[in-house]
């Protein structure tokens, strides 16, 4: 009865032993649970705003097997915004961009997409096939000084922070007035439109190479280099874009025409189409900026 019952006791020690080592390699084998960090403010205009509503960010990072990346924008992504509203605190836009900083303390970059409403607003109003280069160019520069403002303030609050000036690709007059029937003042054809748009691009260029922690992504062509030219050139065909640090070709792809099946009204990417232009700023900043292996 004693023999029994010391070998009872034996065995449950031994359960309760393995039990235990068992547990111990459990903890250690399993996983910890990962907690994603909010690390990117989208800001700016309807481009913007179709990046965060459409997660755009979440799906490219999907694409590249990265985690723990959380993307905030609800409130700081708004369509129809332009430069010069977000410069003057245009009913609290900089406030609010303040507030979603300070309430986000890990966000240390911003994806800023803007200055496509004031340069359209421009072209509504006045005729910039008979504009003179020098008119041109003020009115650029005029956009980029507001720009300038918005990236201040993104730094006099995060002053870590990396912003990316995320540009346009090429625009259809003819889609924009089917769509929404504006039109443009004296009538520019597609390839004086999207020359006047790469004039803009080049002094946001100009821009970026002056501010530090800001830097620019060069896109225009970039559509007509994934879904092609209706009728006039195959996917993959035209130049692609030119990456930093030299950006040539600026642009890549051809002017003289919108950004076809990726840009159906004109002016808005598909989904699809805002997944290559986040992509193309992943490779040469973002991949870094996250701490990406790739």
């Amino acid at each position: 009865m004693i023999i029994l019952l010391e070998s009872d006791a034996h065995g449950k020690s031994t359960m309760i032993h393995q039990l235990k080592v068992f547990i111990l390699l459990t903890l250690l084998l399993t996983p910890l649970p990962s907690y994603a960090v909010d690390r990117i403010l989208v800001v700016g205009d309807s481009w913007a705003a179709g990046v965060a509503g459409f997660r755009i960010f979440e799906q490219v990072f999907e694409a590249r097997g990265i985690e723990g990346v959380e993307v905030v924008g609800n409130k700081t992504a708004i369509g129809g915004s332009r430069a010069d509203q977000w410069a003057t605190n245009h009913q609290g836009k900089l406030d609010v961009l303040t507030s979603e900083l300070e309430a986000h303390p890990t966000i240390d970059i911003v994806h800023l997409s803007i200055g496509g409403n004031d340069f359209l607003n421009h072209c509504f109003k006045n005729d910039i096939t008979e504009a003179t280069p020098e008119t041109r160019t003020e009115k650029w520069e005029a956009i980029c000084s507001d720009i300038e403002k918005i990236v201040e303030r993104i730094l006099q609050v995060r002053p870590g922070a990396r912003v990316l000036l995320c540009d346009y690709d090429f625009l259809d007059p003819k889609k924009i007035g089917e769509t929404y029937g504006l039109h443009a003042k004296g009538a520019p054809s597609t390839g004086e439109m999207n020359a006047a748009l790469v004039e803009l691009g080049r002094s946001k260029l100009a821009l970026a190479r002056r501010i530090d922690r800001l830097e620019y992504v060069q896109n225009y062509g970039l559509l007509q280099f994934h879904f092609g030219i209706e009728g006039m050139a195959e996917p993959k065909t035209v130049p692609f874009p030119g990456k930093p640090p030299d950006y040539a070709p600026f642009p890549g792809g051809n002017t003289e025409y919108g950004s076809g099946v990726g840009m159906p009204d004109g002016v808005h990417p598909t989904p699809e189409g805002y997944f290559r232009i986040v992509e193309n700023c992943f490779d040469p900043f973002y991949a870094v900026w996250l701490g990406s292996s790739e």
